[in-house]
Parts: structure tokens; C-alpha cells; sequence
């Protein structure tokens, strides 16, 4: 494109123009009312700043001259300069003309080369960005390559100063993925990037260092990793960071200092660790610290506390320790959070007399000491919340005439003394929580003068007395949590009236007594109703029928009977989840239209009441119930093969009943089923085998029944149980599955009072977690295996009245955890140990034995004799020197064996190929011993075992020794033995 050489020297002061004007002559007042037409017409601004201004002077000239102002088109002229040529003025129309035309895309597309860089390389920053983003909504479908006017692309905004330059991105909430470093740091002028709410992902680049102009920068909420570069100190203009809710690591960076005109920082929910900086309190103009929800260490640096222009303080959910910064509160603070840390000292003098605070948070911290009154009389304060430290004393005494506040949490703390009558003087107050304290004497009736008062929670305290009946007529109550106190009384008849819109009513653990008043089925806003564990009497009213009721929890009181008579009108929009009526005196039968309950239905306890009859098949209805329990109430019949259908039960139990018959099939259904409890029934029947389908069974409890036969080896099957396995007190017959090894991390193992015979199998030492053993009452047979040794962390073993003989194992004195072992009644011999458990007499039992004796008095049974010790020494040597001789004379007549067999070989001469050794293969030896069976077996000593074997093809036996080479000398009897054969081959 040819270049029009325009001459225009500035006056400016910023130096020379690099264009020449050449001409000269008078001005010419018409062709300046072209111009200003002509810069009216154009559709984009003009950014060349040289030529506006050059015009603007123009105008300013020549209105002086003519006494006629003339207004160009100022909107589209930037002044920067003024333009003098030898101090005259030069007109030269055509050629301004054509140079103006350059600058207008409705006219002719030329342009100079400066503006079209600069263009360019934001163009293809742009590009480059788009490129590396995913925008499933089409978002970015205007940063297209095609398209040169990305000033006009979504979410970009250029400069009116500087030519077509970038200085804002503006893309949040548009579901973006990606990465956009290192693309964005060529936009080097931009001032802000607001791009939160996507899903960008990837490290904060180095490169954000060329971003010298940024000020904002908004990335909270995507996906971005890594730790904040050091380079960030380069962006020293900063005013807002907020990386907040990604997964950012590391530490936050010194050189953050740098950005000495930050007035917020949000770095909150991510995965920073470190100490916060010191060299954070040099940005002064600091308005916001957000650092909440990341693993912060350290104490709070005493100078951000001096921070002049600090209003926001979040470092909750850290893990910062130490005391508040005395002089916190000096500044114009609104919130302060500090939740959820370490913290300790107490609450300083400046910060409870902060007169702009609003919101103060200290809840979950280690705080102690007494509560400052100067914070209850803070006129500014609406929000206080210590519950959850060691703040103790009483509740400070106060005059709040003037105050804001609407909410006090004291819960969790070691409060003491009376609740103060001045409590009710807070007007605004919706929320008092002063639960978990050790609080005393009677509840204040002055609370019922807060007008507006919403949620009550003074449970868990010494209070005591009656409730005054004022505080029932607070009709703005919707949560009352007057639980596990010393209260008494009773529920005045007309509470749904005058408190129509309780939500929560909790009385729990106290004194009250008396019947439950019928308008408690009016209470329409009820969610939760839990008296628990009191005195009350009568019927229960019909209460399922209640249209918000979540939890209902009327358990260990003195009720006799419920009324169901609703349970055919209960809404189906019901969000009934829980049904406590445990432990009453409830009576009569389960109605079938118990299956009418809502099937929101989670939790049914029922159990240890005086409920007779069948257990109906309808309650099979309630197919999200998790927890059924039926337990000690006189339940008769079958169980019901419907209850199969519960399959998201977790808990099932109906222990403690009368019932009868088998176990059903469809037991197997309970594939989530964690405990079952039957004991003390009548059932009858094998075990199922079904049973071991529930293979998230913890504890699972079959005892004191009528079961016979054997126990299924798949029981032992169910890898989940740890908790328990109680079989006792049945019919079972047969042996100890050897499978019980699977069961490694089992608790307690009874299988008691049974009729088991056999062997305790090895396998039962591989239960390394066992530390109940409970075998009494059997037929158990053989001697006491070794394998129970590896039983380390056994406390409770018990092994009596079975017909075990053999010897009491040694390494019963090793179990240092042992606190009961019982062998009494059984046909142990030999020599009692000593050591250990043995030394106390009252945790081994092992009367009964007719051949055990003992060299300490202290086990009432004979004296060892001389003799008995002596012939126990013998047998030990015979135990050793026998099978030495034997592995001996096993070893000689392997080689006068092999002797015989291989002279005869020499005479015959049949075949050269026999005069070399053959070599067997370890299947050939294996095959030729029967795998090395023990009926093979003809001795063996200290390096080796000898076997019998018949090799293919072969009619003569041979015998195999196997050495053991991992005994020191085995490796050198082999290489003698094989010398020895060597030479007597030839």
C-alpha cells in the first residue's frame, strides 16, 4: 500500500512527529467543515492522536481568525498536542484528506504500519487464547480468525486512549474450559480479567509478569492448580486478586507485597499452606483479607491488625495458632472470622470495642478466659458467635440499649452460673444459643420479652425448675431446644395455638411428665419433635399424619399405646424419615396398615416394648426403611419371607422375641445388611447358606436358638465381619470349617454350647485380630494347635469342657494381653507353664484335668514329681533323637540302595547310555512321591526329609531326599552325599 508522506511537527513537547506536511498558504475554512463532516461520518473512533490534535489546533486557529467558531467532531478527537509548522499554519487540503481517509474503513482500508503492529499482536494473543479454551455454549463464537475488529469480539474491550489495544476481558459464568496461560500475558495491556465462575484449569504462569497494567484480576471459582508465581510483585498496579474456590497450593508468595495498591485479596477454599506473610501488612490500602478454608499455619501477623483501611478479616477453617494481635480492631473493621483454627488467649480490649464491627466469629478456636461485657454492649455488633472454646465465668452482666445484635452463640463452652434476666432487653434478637454450658438454677421468663426471637438452644445444662410458661407463647419460636436439663412439667394443652410455628421441639432428657397434648397433631410447620428419655404417659397421639414431620422421637418414657387410626390418611408429599417409640410399655399388636407409614420411612425402632402377635408382612412396604428394629418385645410366628423385599435395610434386628420357624431364603436379599441380630428366639432349621450373600454383615448375632446341623462354610465367606460371630448356645453338630482362616479381621468368635466335634483347626490362627475365643461346651477332640500362637492380641480365650488332650502349650505365657484363659475340663497332660497369665491364678482356669500338674501351689493341682518331669525330659529327647537315628538309617539304605541298583547296571551292559546319570525332572519326583505325601514319608533328620518313590517305568522303589537347604550345613551334606554316590558309581 503506497505511503502518503504527510508532514505535521507537533508542539507538544513530547518531541517530533516522523510525518512531513509539506505546503503552505492561508487556512481554508470550508475544507476544515469537511473534515469535521468527514470525522462525523466515519463508524469507528479515530486513535491516531497526532492528526487529531493537529486538527483540533487547526480548529482553534482558525475560529480565532474568522471570529467564527467551528466544531469538528470531538468525540472522535483526542487533544494530545498542538501542530505548528515555522509557526505557520499549513493547510494543504488534498493531502490531509488523503490521510484522513486511512482512518476511516467506510472509505479505503489504509492504515500506518504502528497501528496495524499493535493490532496485530493483540489479535493474535486473542486468537491464541481462543485456541486453547473449550466453550461448549458457543460463548467465544465471535473470536473467529476472520474477523479483524476484535474490539467488538465478546467479552474484550479495547482502549479509547491507546490504538486498539485490549484492556479488559470480561468472560465470566460461561462455562469456559482450558488453559489460558501463557496466550493471555501477550495482552501486555491489560487491566482486567474478570473470568470467574468456568472451568479453567492449568498454573498461573510466570509470564503474568508482562502484565504490568493489570489491575483486577478475577479467576475464583475454575479449576487452576499449582502455587501463585513470585512474578506476581510485577503487577505492581494490582487493586482486587480472587483466586478463591480452585486448588491452588504453596505458599502465598512475599513478593505480593509488591502490589502496593491492593485493597482486596481472596484466596479463600483452596490448598494453601504456610504462614501468612508479614510483608502482607505493607499494603496499606488493604480493605479485604480472605484466606478461609486452606491449611494456613502460624499466628496472625501483628501488622495486618494496623492495617489503616481493613474492613474484612476471613481466616477461618486454617490452622493458624496463637493470640488475636492485641492491637486488632484499631481499624474500621466489619467482619471478623476467625473460626475453625487453634487460637487461644482471649478476646482483646480494642476488638470488643470496635465500633464498626458487625459479624465476629470465633467459633471453634482454643479461647479461654472470661467474655469481655464491652462486646454485648457494642452498638454496631448484629452477629457473635464463641461457641466451641473454653470461655468461662458467667455470662457477663450488661445494659444493651442501644444494641443491634441479632444473633448469640455461647454453645460449647464452660459457662457458668445463672442465665442473666437482662438477656431479654436484646429487641432485635432472632437467635440465642447458650447449649453445652454448665449453666444453672431456673430459665429466665424475661426471654419471653424478645419479640422477635426465632431459635432457643439451651439444652445440655444444669437449668432447672419449670418452664415458664411465657416462653411457650412466643409465637415467632420456631426452634426450642430445651434438652437434657433438670426441667419438669408438662406440655401445656394448648401449645399449637401459641406456638403455631414450631419447626424444632426438643425436650429430651429432663423431668416432664404427664400425657402428650392432642392439639400436638395441629403443630403444621412441625419438622422434629423429640422428648426423649422423660416421664411422659398415655397414648401417643396420631402424629404420623403431620405433613413437614422428619423425625419423630418418642423413646424411654412410660407410654402404653399409639394411636394408628391415621395411617390410612398419611399424605403422600410426607417426609417422615425416623420413628423412635423404643423402650415404653406399648402394647397389643402391630396393625397391617403399619405399611401405610410414608415410604420416605428410613429408621423404625420399635424395640423393648410389650408388642405381641405376628410381625406383619405389610411393613415389607417401607422399601426404604435402613433400620428395623423389633428387639425384646414377645413378637410370635414366622419371620416373614416378605421382609426379603427391604433390600436397603442395614440394620435388622428382632432379637429377644418368641419367634419361630427358619430363617427364610430371602434373607439373602440384604446385600447393604451391616448387623443382624436374632438371638433368644425359637427358630429352628439349618443356618442358610443364603446368609453368606450379605457380605457387608459387621456383626451378625444367631445365639441362644434351636439351629442344628452344620455351619455352612460359606459363612465364613463374608470377609466384612469384625465386629462379632455368635453361633452359641445351639444344635450345631460337625466340625470347624477350615475356611474360618478368611475371617482375619474378626473380633470375637463364640461358637459355643454347641455339639462341634473334631480338631480346633489350624486355620483358626489366622484370625490375627481375634481377642475373644469362645469353644467352651463341645466335642472338640486333639491337642491345642500351635497355630493359635500367632493370636497376639488375644484377651479372652476359652477352651473348656471339650475332650482336648496333649500338653497346654507354652506360648501361653508370652500373651501379654490374655486376661482370661479357661482349659478346665478336658484331658490335658504334662507339665502346667508358669510364666505369664499363669502366675495369676484368677485368669486360668484349668481344673478338670485329671493328668496336669504344676510345680507352683498357687493352681490347686499336684506337684509335679521328679519322676513326671523327668520322664517329660526324656520324651523331649526322644522327640529328637529319634528321628536323627531315623533320618540315619533312612539315609543309609537310600545309599546301600542306590549301591545294589547301579552294580547290577555295570554287570548287565545293556546300553552304554545307562552308564550316565539321568536327571529327573521335579514333576517326576513329585509324581513319584504322590506330592510328596506324608504316606510316603520314611524319615528324615536334621537336613533333610526322606520319601519313597515308584519313578515311571521303573518297578524298583527309590528313595528321594529332599534337603533342606535353608539349614546351616544342609548345602554342604548335600555336596558330601553326592561325592559319596560319585564314587561308589564308579
Amino acid at each position: 500500500m503506497p505511503m502518503v508522506k504527510l508532514s505535521l511537527q507537533l508542539a507538544s513537547g513530547r518531541g517530533q512527529s516522523n510525518h512531513v506536511l509539506y505546503g503552505q498558504g492561508s487556512i481554508d475554512y470550508s475544507f476544515l467543515l469537511a473534515i469535521s463532516s468527514f470525522f462525523a461520518s466515519c463508524s469507528t473512533p479515530i486513535y491516531n492522536s497526532e492528526l487529531a490534535h493537529a486538527l483540533y489546533k487547526y480548529q482553534q486557529v482558525a475560529a480565532k481568525q474568522s471570529h467564527h467558531p467551528i466544531h469538528l467532531a470531538s468525540s472522535r478527537i483526542h487533544k494530545m498536542g498542538a501542530v505548528r509548522a515555522s509557526n505557520k499554519l499549513l493547510p494543504l487540503p488534498a493531502a490531509v484528506l488523503i490521510y484522513l481517509l486511512s482512518f476511516c474503513p467506510r472509505v479505503c482500508s489504509l492504515a500506518t504500519p504502528a497501528v496495524h503492529n499493535t493490532s496485530e499482536t493483540d489479535r493474535h494473543a486473542l486468537l491464541c487464547l481462543r485456541s486453547h479454551l473449550s466453550d461448549p455454549a458457543g460463548a467465544l463464537d465471535s473470536w473467529r480468525n476472520e474477523s479483524f475488529a476484535f474490539c467488538g469480539w465478546r467479552g474484550v474491550t479495547c482502549s479509547t486512549v491507546h490504538a486498539a489495544h485490549v484492556v479488559s476481558l470480561d468472560l465470566p459464568s460461561l462455562n469456559i474450559t482450558g488453559q489460558i496461560f501463557p496466550c493471555i500475558a501477550d495482552l501486555i495491556f491489560l487491566q482486567k480479567i474478570h473470568m470467574a465462575d468456568n472451568q479453567i484449569n492449568g498454573h498461573i504462569a510466570p509470564e503474568i509478569s508482562r502484565l504490568t497494567q493489570l489491575r483486577y484480576l478475577n479467576l475464583s471459582m475454575n479449576s487452576i492448580t499449582g502455587m501463585i508465581p513470585n512474578s506476581i510483585s510485577s503487577c505492581s498496579l494490582l487493586e482486587v486478586i480472587d483466586l478463591s474456590m480452585n486448588s491452588i497450593t504453596g505458599v502465598i508468595p512475599n513478593t505480593i507485597s509488591s502490589c502496593s495498591h491492593l485493597e482486596v485479596i481472596r484466596l479463600l477454599n483452596n490448598s494453601m499452606e504456610g504462614a501468612i506473610p508479614p510483608a502482607l501488612a505493607q499494603c496499606s490500602s488493604l480493605q479485604e483479607i480472605l484466606l478461609n478454608n486452606n491449611n494456613l499455619n502460624g499466628s496472625i501477623p501483628h501488622g495486618i491488625s494496623l492495617l489503616p483501611n481493613l474492613t474484612y478479616l476471613l481466616l477461618a477453617s486454617n490452622k493458624l495458632k496463637g493470640p488475636i494481635p492485641e492491637s486488632l480492631g484499631s481499624s474500621p473493621l466489619l467482619n471478623v472470622v476467625l473460626s475453625n483454627n487453634s487460637l487461644t488467649g482471649g478476646i482483646p480490649p480494642l476488638l470488643a470495642n470496635c465500633s464498626s464491627l458487625y459479624y465476629l466469629d470465633l467459633m471453634r478456636n482454643n479461647f479461654t478466659g472470661e467474655i469481655p461485657p464491652a462486646l454485648f454492649n457494642n452498638p454496631s455488633l448484629a452477629l457473635i458467635d464463641l461457641s466451641y472454646n473454653r470461655f468461662s465465668g458467667p455470662i457477663p452482666s450488661f445494659s444493651p440499649t442501644a444494641s443491634q445484635l441479632q444473633y448469640i452463640s455461647l454453645t460449647g463452652n464452660i459457662l457458668s452460673g445463672k442465665i442473666p434476666d437482662t438477656l431479654g432487653k436484646f429487641s432485635y434478637l432472632s437467635s440465642l444459643m447458650l447449649a453445652q454450658n454448665k449453666l444453672e438454677g431456673n430459665i429466665p421468663g424475661s426471654l419471653a420479652n424478645i419479640p422477635d426471637l426465632e431459635a432457643l438452644d439451651l439444652s445440655y445444662n444444669n437449668l432447672s425448675g419449670a418452664v415458664p410458661p411465657a416462653l411457650y407463647r412466643i409465637t415467632s419460636l420456631t426452634h426450642l431446644y430445651l434438652g437434657n436439663n433438670q426441667l419438669s412439667g408438662r406440655i401445656p394443652g394448648d401449645i399449637a395455638y401459641t406456638l403455631p410455628n414450631i419447626e424444632t421441639l426438643v425436650m429430651e432428657g429432663n423431668h416432664f411428665d404427664g400425657p402428650l397434648p392432642p392439639s400436638l397433631v395441629n403443630l403444621s410447620s412441625l419438622q422434629n419433635l423429640e422428648l426423649r428419655d422423660n416421664a411422659f404417659t398415655g397414648l401417643i397421639p396420631s402424629l404420623f399424619s403431620l405433613p413437614n414431620l422428619i423425625q419423630l422421637d418418642l423413646g424411654v418414657n412410660q407410654f402404653e399405646a399409639v394411636d394408628w387410626s391415621t395411617l390410612s390418611s398419611v399424605p403422600g408429599s410426607s417426609q417422615l424419615q425416623a420413628i423412635y417409640l423404643d423402650n415404653n410399655k406399648l402394647h397389643g399388636t402391630l396393625p397391617s396398615s403399619i405399611g401405610n407409614l410414608p415410604r420416605s420411612l428410613q429408621t423404625l425402632y420399635l424395640s423393648e416394648n410389650r408388642f405381641t402377635g405376628i410381625i406383619p408382612s405389610e411393613i415389607a412396604k417401607l422399601t426404604n426403611l435402613t433400620v428395623l428394629q423389633l428387639d425384646g418385645n414377645s413378637f410370635s410366628g414366622e419371620i416373614p419371607d416378605m421382609l426379603g423385599n427391604l433390600e436397603n435395610l442395614f440394620l435388622l434386628g428382632l432379637s429377644r422375641n418368641k419367634l419361630s420357624g427358619t430363617i427364610p431364603q430371602s434373607v439373602g436379599n440384604f446385600k447393604r445388611l451391616g448387623e443382624l441380630s436374632l438371638e433368644e428366639n425359637n427358630l429352628t432349621g439349618s443356618i442358610p447358606s443364603s446368609l453368606a450373600d450379605c457380605q457387608n454383615l459387621v456383626p451378625l448375632n444367631l445365639s441362644c436358638n434351636d439351629f442344628h446341623g452344620s455351619i455352612p462354610p460359606r459363612l465364613m465367606s463374608i470377609s466384612t465381619l469384625s465386629k462379632s460371630l455368635d453361633l452359641s448356645y445351639n444344635k450345631l453338630n460337625g466340625s470347624i470349617p477350615s475356611e474360618i482362616g478368611s475371617l482375619i479381621n474378626l473380633d470375637s468368635l463364640n461358637i459355643s454350647n454347641n455339639q462341634l466335634s473334631g480338631d480346633i483347626p489350624h486355620a483358626v490362627g489366622e484370625c490375627l485380630h481375634l481377642e475373644s475365643l469362645r469353644l467352651e461346651v463341645n466335642f472338640l477332640r486333639g491337642s491345642i494347635p500351635e497355630s493359635l500362637m500367632s493370636l497376639r492380641g488375644i484377651t479372652e480365650m476359652d477352651l473348656s469342657r471339650n475332650n482336648l488332650s496333649g500338653e497346654i502349650p507354652d506360648f501361653f505365657e508370652s500373651f501379654d494381653s490374655l486376661q482370661l484363659l479357661n482349659l478346665s475340663f478336658n484331658s490335658l497332660e504334662g507339665i502346667v507353664p508358669t510364666g505369664g497369665a499363669f502366675s495369676n491364678s484368677s485368669k486360668v482356669f484349668i481344673q478338670g484335668n485329671k493328668d496336669l500338674c504344676t510345680r507352683s501351689p498357687m493352681l490347686q493341682l499336684p506337684l509335679c514329681t521328679s519322676n513326671a518331669t523327668k520322664r517329660k525330659e526324656t520324651l523331649h529327647i526322644i522327640s529328637i533323637v529319634v528321628p536323627l537315628a531315623a533320618a540315619v538309617v533312612v539315609l543309609i539304605s537310600a545309599v546301600a540302595t542306590i549301591l545294589f541298583k547301579k552294580s547290577n547296571e555295570l554287570r548287565e551292559h545293556i546300553d552304554q547310555s545307562i552308564m550316565e546319570f539321568k536327571k529327573f525332572s521335579y514333576n517326576e519326583l513329585a509324581g513319584a512321591t504322590n506330592n510328596f505325601s506324608s504316606a510316603n514319608h520314611v524319615g528324615s533328620g536334621s537336613f533333610g526329609v526322606v520319601y519313597k518313590g515308584i519313578l515311571k517305568f521303573q518297578a524298583q522303589p527309590v528313595a528321594i531326599k529332599v534337603f533342606k537347604l535353608e539349614h546351616i550345613g544342609a548345602p554342604k551334606s548335600f555336596f558330601t552325599e553326592c561325592e559319596v554316590l560319585r564314587n561308589t558309581r564308579h
